[in-house]
């Protein structure tokens, strides 16, 4: 079967993604967020961003973009994750937020437990905002990564930082805290989501813009550890269909999701 989702929100890009767990379906857009029963029956949706959205009461202000769900079969929990970038719209950014829901578990309907965390990263006197997020996590931790641009309209770029937190901290109201690493060479780092009983470990994939057969893989734990491997030759798509502009682009070569599963990537 199939049935329409979120209409379109006028935002671009959409940046459209879907959970799907036992009962329901959660679909996340730019800027909206709504559950699905399995039979297209639409539960509940809300806007994200401002007073009235679903990240109001953590302050969600109203520039938030880079939407995502995942359900996690391990803690039977949808978990959302949104940027919120206060002066995205003027360049003056000067504020970086991870806005982070976790749902009730085995239920994407109820009360979720909701997070907006400081992700600002200093390097010397420079401040860097968050941008292209990736999800991943383990059995017990999280693990964010993002593109790492300078405040405040600034040209400087400082790399790829991976932000490791607990995942019983985010189901729970008593603060989240997190660990910071930088790779100061790499872009798009994509961590890994784990299924499976011995999914003890995240691990996360860059593409090596420089060649066409080598990609970095690292292992986030109480370091980050990288390494990189030869792999067939690769490229991005060369395919374009409608978009705004009457063609939607087939991305570049960085590399979009990962899983772990038993033991492989």
């Amino acid at each position: 079967m199939s049935f329409p989702g979120i209409p379109f929100t006028g935002y671009y890009p959409a940046d459209p993604n879907l959970a799907v767990g036992p009962n329901d379906i959660v679909e996340i857009v730019n800027l909206t967020i709504a559950v699905y029963g399995k039979d297209g029956q639409l539960k509940f949706a809300q806007r994200l961003d401002g007073p009235n959205g679903f990240f109001a009461s953590v302050n969600g202000s109203y520039y938030m973009t880079d939407t995502k769900v995942f359900y996690d079969k391990e803690s039977e929990r949808y978990f959302a994750i949104v940027l919120d970038v206060p002066g995205a719209y003027t360049t003056d950014i000067k504020e970086s937020y991870f806005c982070i829901a976790v749902s009730p578990v085995g239920s994407g309907l109820g009360t979720w437990t909701k997070h907006r965390i400081n992700n600002l990263l200093t390097v010397g006197s420079v401040q860097f905002w968050t941008d292209y997020p990736g999800f991943g996590y383990d059995t017990d931790t999280v693990a964010i990564t993002a593109n790492m641009f300078e405040v405040a309209g600034g040209a400087g770029y400082a790399g790829a930082a991976v932000y490791t937190m607990a995942k019983a901290d985010l189901e729970g109201t008593s603060g989240v805290t997190y660990t910071q690493f930088l790779d100061s060479n790499a872009g798009t780092i994509q961590p890994t989501r784990g299924s499976g009983g011995d999914a003890t470990d995240i691990y996360a994939l860059a593409a090596d813009t420089g060649s066409s057969n080598v990609l970095a893989v690292y292992h986030i734990g109480a370091t980050l550890e990288k390494t990189t491997v030869t792999v067939p030759d690769y490229m991005p798509p060369s395919w374009s269909i409608i978009s705004r502009a009457g063609e939607m682009e087939g991305i570049d070569g960085r590399i979009l999701n990962t899983e772990y599963r038993f033991g492989h990537i």
